[in-house]
């Protein structure tokens, strides 16, 4: 059955939003559990050690309170890299979805954003919440090539909600869950946005 009134744009952003819920937070989640159950359990064993002197065990437990902050810093690079991945895809799948189909949509966010000003006169820096898209693609960014430190792009224009409190890129649960009901709403704004533009192109 094909639907007469059907819009692809309005599907497209519904189809983007389940793809925040059902990818980037349930790979986290279970990742997070896995080493926050880890952690407690091996800092457990060594408080419950008993041949452990004092000073060998409080340096072993701040150690291993280290090791867990490190690998949720890794954990948090690659959750916004899937995050990143994910809007910038279906930023383009919008793209594609318009004009000649056989020209691919361009790669780079800047790119991107142009186009969609350029042929539909949207302003995507100006939708809601895109303040949350330019946080994650700033924070991928350096999570990837600074080992988790943040950049002087991302200090400068974000809110630098992701430092954690030893100044590191990083995610907790709630954080990632406000992160994606963000970039949730912003992909709905687009297909909206997308929406009214092709229909006002086609009464004209």
């Amino acid at each position: 059955m094909v639907w007469i009134n059907f819009d692809h744009f309005l599907w497209l952003a519904e189809q983007g939003a389940k793809k925040l819920d059902t990818t980037a937070k349930p790979i986290y989640q279970s990742a997070y559990k896995q080493l926050s159950d880890a952690y407690e359990l091996a800092a457990k064993d060594a408080r419950e050690t008993g041949g452990l002197d004092e000073p060998d065990r409080s340096n072993y437990l701040d150690w291993l309170k280290e090791e867990y902050q490190q690998q949720r810093v890794a954990l948090a690079a690659m959750t916004f890299a899937v995050l990143e991945r994910t809007v910038r895809l279906h930023m383009r799948s919008m793209l594609s979805w318009t004009g000649n189909r056989r020209e691919a949509p361009p790669q780079s966010l800047d790119k991107i954003i142009v186009e969609y000003q350029s042929r539909f006169g949207i302003s995507v820096k100006g939708l809601s919440h895109y303040d949350a898209v330019r946080e994650v693609v700033l924070a991928r960014n350096a999570a990837l090539h600074t080992e988790g430190l943040p950049s002087e792009d991302y200090m400068q224009q974000t809110g630098k909600r992701c430092l954690d409190e030893l100044g590191s890129l990083n995610l907790s649960p709630e954080l990632l869950d406000a992160f994606v009901e963000e970039l949730k709403r912003f992909v709905t704004e687009l297909g909206r946005e997308m929406s009214l533009a092709t229909r006002r192109s086609k009464a004209n």
